[in-house]
């Protein structure tokens, strides 16, 4: 599987520069304002890159407010992420400059995929007007070129594409007109939305296309809403093209509206519905802020437990501000998120370090006592 290794930013909102380094599963902590949800509001922006509505997201947000300081401060601002998916590792840089309408294009953009070695590399850039990384890298592989060269472009192809298949998900709207409480269309089901606006259509097709992963969901839900029955998905009338989240009581066949189910639980619903899709559904790197919000400390526990056994098949990242969810991790899934001189750092931590506190303390205690950081004093 293909890991993002690293990841370079300079210039981007709080971020002023910062190397992060990455693992399977990466647990991000620190004070209100820190940096955590800039970081995932980040890939958010590379997607939009990579799916080329690079000047929509720019013009709807203003460069001013995704530059560190705004663009008299920051005249542009850099990202650099390293793969690796042995024996090769890929490189993607991009350079953003702001323009005159307070939108940001791109400035010069390379990549470089190598050997891990290092005895052999290619490399594109900067990217030619009009021309998609794909295309460049598909123009390479039937060029006159050697075999290992032709190998190399096509892992290239495979490792861009992975940026394509991120998920960024913030189920934190549970309000009465949020997307996850009202209708979709049924069809709308190759992937979940980054709000869950689309549940119902795809714990649809979930239960269509494999009964015993939508029954895992079910039982996953009632561990944690133990009142709960089952979802009510048929198409609505008159048209039958949209769905409702629809459900009942297990204690009746009364069918109720998703407006007539708790924040916490509403919540819930959706984080399982993720993290229990067939493995072959889960995004490459899946990005989650906050997911413990409005969910009972064992649901909390229940929810890192699925977090955990999703990193074995993709790559997580997820930022909290719950000791509680914290104590389910080890420290060095650990990022501490700090202010220092107004810009963002980010710390990984030492396990070693930690060794003689968490014998007596846990990760959560710890994080309180402001023994990692990661607090607002």
């Amino acid at each position: 599987m293909a890991t993002l290794k690293k990841i370079e930013i300079a210039g981007y909102k709080s971020i002023e520069h910062a190397e992060i380094e990455l693992r399977g599963l990466n647990v991000l902590i620190g004070a209100n304002g820190a940096g955590k949800s800039n970081l995932v509001s980040l890939f958010e922006f590379l997607s939009e890159v990579r799916q080329n509505r690079l000047q929509e997201f720019s013009l709807k947000w203003g460069a001013s407010s995704l530059l560190s300081y705004g663009t008299k401060v920051t005249r542009g601002m850099q990202t650099r992420l390293t793969y690796e998916n042995e024996p090769l590792a890929f490189t993607w840089g991009i350079h953003f400059t702001p323009t005159p309408r307070d939108s940001l294009i791109v400035g010069e953009e390379m990549f470089e995929i190598q050997m891990t070695n290092g005895s052999q590399s290619l490399s594109w850039g900067p990217r030619d007007r009009g021309s998609d990384l794909i295309q460049q890298i598909g123009l390479w592989r039937v060029s006159d070129s050697s075999r290992i060269e032709k190998e190399m472009a096509n892992a290239g192809m495979s490792l861009i594409q992975h940026a394509d298949k991120w998920g960024v998900f913030h189920f934190s709207d549970t309000s009465a007109t949020a997307g996850i409480r009202r209708r979709c269309y049924k069809d709308d089901n190759l992937k979940l939305h980054s709000d869950g606006s689309n549940l119902a259509a795809m714990l649809r097709a979930l239960r269509e296309a494999d009964a015993s992963a939508y029954q895992r969901v079910l039982e996953t839900i009632r561990q944690i809403a133990p009142w709960f029955g089952d979802f009510v998905l048929e198409p609505l009338k008159p048209n039958e093209t949209d769905v409702l989240l629809n459900w009942h009581d297990r204690y009746s066949d009364n069918v109720f509206g998703p407006h007539q189910l708790p924040d916490g639980a509403l919540r819930a619903m959706a984080l399982i519905a993720l993290l229990l899709q067939p493995w072959k559904d889960l995004p490459s790197l899946l990005i989650v802020d906050e997911p413990e919000l409005g969910l009972h400390p064992a649901a909390v526990c229940n929810v890192a437990g699925l977090l955990r056994a999703a990193a074995l098949r993709s790559q997580v990242i997820v930022a909290t501000q719950s000791p509680t969810f914290l104590d389910e991790f080890n420290p060095e899934d650990v990022i501490v998120v700090d202010r220092e001189d107004g810009h963002s750092t980010f710390t990984r931590q030492d396990p070693e370090r930690l060794k003689d506190w968490l014998e007596e303390y846990s990760l959560g205690e710890l994080w309180q006592k402001n023994v990692m950081g990661g607090g607002p004093f």
